[in-house]
């Protein structure tokens, strides 16, 4: 199971999913993102689920 974003530093998040599914196909990919335009792309794939995140959240 990975859990990843759509915007992480030095890589998408949708493409790192992308490569973990080619290298194994039972791998459930995660996208936990405040990005919602990417989620056509990520379907593309098959994530396991596309979580939307508040813009306005601050971790604490």
């Amino acid at each position: 199971m990975a859990f990843l974003d759509v915007e992480m530093p030095g890589r998408s998040g949708i493409h790192v999913g992308a490569e973990l599914m080619q290298k194994n196909a039972y791998v459930k990919i995660i996208i936990i993102t405040s990005f919602p335009d990417y989620l056509d792309e990520a379907m593309d794939f098959h994530v396991y689920r596309y979580l939307s995140k508040p813009k306005n959240q601050i971790c604490q």
